[in-house]
């Protein structure tokens, strides 16, 4: 079935404070979800967070044990049983046991970080040597930041600020070139007068 969530006028996205599946505290277990539906509609796909002492709990459980409960809170959520009742397929991905992640899908910066200038502008700039700049979702300072769109952005921005910089060298008689290395990934500048 496709996002049918969407006939009911629900835009698919969920956020929730409070409510079951709740752990022994009363933190709800599930506390994001968004619509990640094709644009063709064909399927209907949500994808759930879940965290820090939630995730713990959850993957104490079985996969079966973890489907009920995601399909219990998306009956709840949406107020139709039909999260249940089309017998959805639920994939379950822990990014802390994954070998090539080993973490979360965006940074955890730990505390203090945001709060101490000296550590903090140690990410904002993106500059960390002449002409050696950082791009990525971490070294944006702005909306996005620890996500794809602070990459995205990250990476604009590099790019504008070197672009701004070639056009520099041919304003005052410099040419340049770019040349990459034998594995594309690193990008420098020869400048000839």
């Amino acid at each position: 079935q496709g996002p049918w969530w969407r006939g009911l006028g629900l835009q698919g996205d969920v956020l929730s404070a409070a409510g079951a599946p709740a752990l022994p505290d009363g933190t709800p277990l599930f506390v994001q979800c968004v619509d990640h539906s094709p644009f063709s509609r064909r399927v209907g796909v949500l994808a759930c967070f879940v965290e820090g002492k939630q995730n713990f709990h959850l993957m104490k459980r079985s996969l079966y044990a973890q489907r009920r409960l995601l399909l219990a809170f998306l009956t709840a959520s949406f107020n139709d049983t039909r999260a249940e009742t089309y017998e959805p397929w639920v994939v379950s991905h822990n990014w802390g046991d994954d070998p090539y992640t080993r973490g979360a899908y965006t940074g955890f910066l730990p505390p203090g970080v945001l709060s101490t200038p000296e550590l903090w502008s140690a990410f904002q700039t993106q500059e960390k040597l002449p002409n050696v700049l950082f791009a990525g979702s971490d070294y944006h300072d702005g909306f996005g930041n620890g996500y794809i769109e602070g990459a995205i952005r990250s990476g604009q921005q590099a790019a504008a600020r070197i672009h701004a910089r070639l056009q520099t060298f041919r304003g005052i008689g410099l040419t340049s070139s770019l040349a990459s290395v034998d594995d594309g990934s690193e990008v420098t500048v020869e400048r000839k007068v």
